[in-house]
């Protein structure tokens, strides 16, 4: 993994443009309501370039960061007329090539986070696409910056994709800079759509990996989980149904004691119980594993 620069402006209690750099081993500390978790939200984002930066994943498990009212800055309790927030990440390629990256504009249409505009960095290319708010024509505008000079082009607009003049297809703004390097000089439209062939190659092989996000499961406590599989969940849903089924399992290498032992250890310690019990009722169909946890100085009934 190679470093990252990600950028939030005016999102939530980012108000301002803020640049963070995201090594491979990076730690956040802060009070509470600080932003340690809108800025995972958005490092979640930025790296999901399936989704980025046409929708961006803000409310994907185990992120909840709500509508557009509730992303953007407020200014003295108000949103204005003219609020917009920004999201961008910025790379680099192998052996120091020139920065990469995306940065996208969102704006509010009817609560809901829409995307403004957007610009791509490779290597000394750019590309500006401006996206048409619903009170105007669906016809947006895109620049592409190359070494011979600025392109524009004229764009028709859906839902955040578009479709150029001249060429009879739809796109996302990664899929246009992606469909004109892969022409070969004798199909190209235009001479300038050959100069995308090979950094489009370095964006895309050097892009940062999706990210990974787990919460821990005190986020969310419960008396009981519903989920009955040790299927991954972000918000650690699954983590209950792993240990008790383990507990409650017979392990020819005594690491259900081993675990018990931890666990009963950790709840002496912390004064909330001293006994763990896991049993497991129904049939071999779909058997549910249940826990009790025990203090041994309170008397229980069973």
């Amino acid at each position: 993994m190679t470093d990252l620069k990600l950028t939030l402006e005016n999102v939530r209690s980012f108000a301002g443009r803020h640049e963070f750099t995201i090594r491979p081993l990076t730690i956040l500390v802060g009070e509470n309501s600080t932003g340690k978790t809108t800025l995972l939200a958005a490092l979640s984002a930025v790296s999901d370039l399936s989704t980025f930066p046409t929708h961006p994943r803000l409310n994907h498990a185990p992120y909840h960061l709500g509508s557009f009212d509730t992303v953007v800055t407020r200014r003295n309790g108000r949103i204005s007329g003219s609020a917009a927030f920004s999201l961008g990440v910025e790379w680099t390629g192998p052996r120091g090539s020139e920065p990469m990256g995306v940065m996208a504009v969102y704006r509010g249409q009817q609560g809901q986070v829409q995307l403004a505009q957007i610009e791509l960095t490779m290597d000394d290319l750019r590309l500006e696409v401006n996206f048409p708010s619903p009170a105007d024509e669906a016809k947006g505008t895109a620049t592409f910056h190359t070494a011979s000079g600025s392109h524009p082009l004229r764009l028709l607009v859906r839902d955040n994709d578009f479709q150029p003049e001249g060429i009879g297809a739809v796109f996302t703004p990664l899929e246009l800079g992606i469909a004109f390097g892969r022409m070969s000089r004798e199909d190209a439209l235009e001479p300038w759509h050959g100069d995308f062939r090979r950094p489009y190659g370095r964006f895309l092989r050097t892009a940062p990996d999706r990210a990974l996000s787990i919460a821990p499961i005190r986020t969310r406590p419960r008396r009981a989980y519903d989920q009955f599989s040790d299927e991954f969940d972000p918000e650690g849903e699954h983590v209950p149904y792993v240990l008790l089924r383990r507990l409650a399992g017979v392990t020819a290498d005594g690491s259900a004691d081993v675990l018990r032992n931890a666990l009963e250890q950790f709840g002496r310690e912390a004064g909330l119980f001293h006994v763990v019990k896991a049993k497991q009722f129904g049939g071999t169909g779909g058997p549910v594993p249940t826990a009790d946890f025990r203090r041994t100085d309170v008397p229980q009934s069973d």
